[in-house]
């Protein structure tokens, strides 16, 4: 009997972390995105302190609902520290930068080879951002 009911509880595990994997997998494939969103700010900058306190700290949540599947990543970079500028720096002479930054907040919208497809400068609510966002891909599709 203790043998019979082992062996069930391990066909159960095991069926369960299978449906696990499967989730995670389907999970993961619905949120890549072929797309990037480069956030440069300054952290001395009044607009971009409210931008990162806001829309910045809640893209995770908010952008299934706002973006669906289609979720870019979104990578932040404070240009007031010196790595940031080098890499900055690095995009815009290897052209991946249309033009330089003139101003911060900065978002810029990348594809898969890190070549910019849109840009906005200046301070903007959660919903004007998504839509740029989405216009910014749509555009492009």
């Amino acid at each position: 009997m203790l043998n019979a009911l082992s062996h069930y509880y391990s066909r159960a595990a095991k069926r369960t972390l299978c449906l696990l994997i499967t989730c995670v997998a389907a999970l993961a494939n619905a949120t890549q995105s072929q797309y990037e969103i480069y956030v440069f700010y300054n952290k001395y900058c009044g607009h971009c302190k409210t931008w990162m306190n806001t829309t910045g700290t809640t893209y995770d949540a908010d952008a299934p609902k706002f973006l669906g599947e289609n979720i870019p990543k979104l990578s932040k970079y404070d240009l007031s520290e010196r790595r940031n500028m080098t890499l900055y720096r690095e995009l815009l002479s290897a052209g991946k930068l249309s033009n330089p930054i003139d101003g911060v907040p900065a978002f810029v919208i990348v594809d898969e080879n890190q070549i910019e497809i849109g840009r906005t400068i200046g301070a903007m609510d959660t919903n004007d951002f998504y839509k740029f966002v989405n216009q910014t891909i749509k555009n492009l599709n």
